[in-house]
């Protein structure tokens, strides 16, 4: 994995690619629980996890999600 983000936090992520994340867990190129999640103008390639290949969210109850003008490429859930 390449980033692991918890604790409820507004997160903001612009302009970024994610290249070749692998976890045997859940989000190969990013993990994130609680709070916002906005992700703009960038590209998750060739990631994998056993469970969500590029991008893992675990938000509850609370906060939102925006994926903006974003590419998802070869990534991989082998589940």
């Amino acid at each position: 994995r390449i980033l692991a983000v918890t604790g409820g936090i507004g997160l903001v992520l612009d302009g970024l690619t994610f290249t070749r994340g692998k976890t045997s867990g859940s989000g190969g190129a990013v993990g994130f629980s609680g709070g916002s999640f906005q992700v703009m103008d960038s590209v998750f390639e060739n990631n994998e996890a056993v469970v969500s290949g590029a991008l893992n969210l675990s938000q509850g109850d609370e906060g939102t999600v925006s994926i903006i003008r974003t590419r998802f490429v070869s990534n991989t859930a082998n589940n």
